[in-house]
């Protein structure tokens, strides 16, 4: 299991890296595709981005509804708030995106 965890570690650690060369995203979109790369059991709002980020609506709202467009996340609604979660296959969308750039 800890090759596993090991291997997995190393790949995402390696899209990471590709990803931030690519200039594509932004070093805020970088941060939450690091974190949700690590936690795909997170859950990211307008505000929590917001706040994390001291950005304005606007900035955070581009931010993580580009990411949806991408693919990277999912978008859901619970009550009047939307919630945006990792796609379950993220590792393998990010590959998608960094291998259609090159």
């Amino acid at each position: 299991m800890s090759k596993y965890i090991s291997t997995r570690a190393q790949k995402i650690r390696e899209l990471e890296r590709k990803l931030g060369k690519m200039g594509k995203f932004n070093v805020r979109q970088l941060a939450l595709l690091a974190h949700a790369l690590e936690r795909p059991d997170a859950v990211y709002t307008f505000q929590t981005h917001q706040s994390s980020h001291q950005v304005v609506y606007e900035t955070e709202r581009r931010d993580l509804l580009d990411l949806e467009v991408l693919g990277l996340l999912e978008r859901g609604k619970v009550g009047r708030e939307y919630h945006f979660f990792p796609t379950r296959d993220l590792v393998e969308r990010i590959r998608d995106v960094v291998l259609f750039e090159y």
